[in-house]
């Protein structure tokens, strides 16, 4: 019994020591860390010193409200003016653009009228009128080409229908006046070019492929021609001058076969047309 009362006793005294060792390695690593930051501090103040205030106030002075405001506001000015003026311009060459436009419909339905009333002279000079207001005005360049046209000045109507053909490339109605041009001036491959250019663009309009066979039939081109004759009649089977036209093709190229059909089939239409009648009669 009194043994192990001694060996318990002598656990207990271990076991004390070891606490109080532990406890004297913990307060020695604070006092350490406790040491080292203030002797950081007192490093970094003697490194670095702080700058009093009044020096720092006397570096970088605070300017007063007032001036600030003014600044401000000559700032606001400086960069609103050149915008506001911008705006101002460009409100002014809007209106003017209202105004030109408004002038340039007047003009035109004055135009409209003149032709209506066949007065081509009056009407030329409004056209004129209207192209110094928009000297790329599609309507106004095509209706001075078809003056010139009208009144067989024939170099001023294809410098025209060139120029309306600049702005309207599509157009196969013009394409088709200029080749209208070309063969009044007897310039048959320039006509020829003109008119496909034409059926290219639209190729459904009967008359364009007459004046085509027209143009080939110059040139010495039948076959061409003979096409574009039947090529016309089929768009429009019973338009009886394309048959004659087909008809007086075939008789001067002596096919007296064709032109029989031909002269019949205007006859299916139109069975007392007298003209047809008489030329059959001659081909029997």
């Amino acid at each position: 019994m009194k043994i192990t009362n001694y060996l318990l006793a002598i656990n207990f005294l271990h076991f004390a020591v070891w606490q109080y060792a532990l406890v004297l390695v913990i307060a020695a690593f604070l006092v350490s860390l406790f040491i080292r930051s203030r002797a950081f501090l007192h490093l970094r103040q003697r490194a670095l010193p702080l700058r009093p205030a009044a020096k720092i106030k006397k570096n970088f002075p605070i300017r007063p409200k007032k001036k600030r405001k003014s600044a401000l506001a000559d700032l606001q000015t400086n960069v609103s003016a050149p915008v506001h003026r911008d705006l101002e311009a460009a409100q002014m060459d809007l209106q003017d653009r209202v105004k030109n436009i408004a002038q340039i419909n007047k003009l035109w339905r004055q135009v409209e009228k003149l032709l209506a009333a066949g007065e081509i002279d009056e009407a030329h000079k409004t056209v004129v009128s209207v192209l110094s207001l928009d000297e790329k005005h599609k309507k106004a360049l095509s209706q001075l080409a078809y003056i010139y046209l009208h009144k067989d000045e024939l170099g001023k109507a294809e410098a025209a229908y060139k120029r309306a053909i600049e702005q309207s490339p599509k157009n196969a109605v013009l394409y088709s006046n200029l080749g209208m041009v070309f063969f009044k001036q007897r310039r048959y491959e320039d006509a020829k070019e003109t008119y496909q250019r034409a059926i290219k663009i639209e190729g459904r309009r009967a008359a364009r492929h007459i004046s085509l066979g027209q143009v080939l039939y110059m040139l010495r081109d039948f076959e061409g021609c003979r096409q574009s004759f039947e090529r016309a009649s089929q768009l429009e089977p019973r338009n009886i001058d394309y048959l004659f036209t087909l008809a007086n093709y075939y008789l001067e190229l002596g096919e007296k076969g064709e032109a029989k059909r031909a002269l019949e089939r205007i006859l299916h239409i139109s069975p007392y047309n007298e003209e047809a009648k008489e030329k059959l009669a001659e081909i029997q």
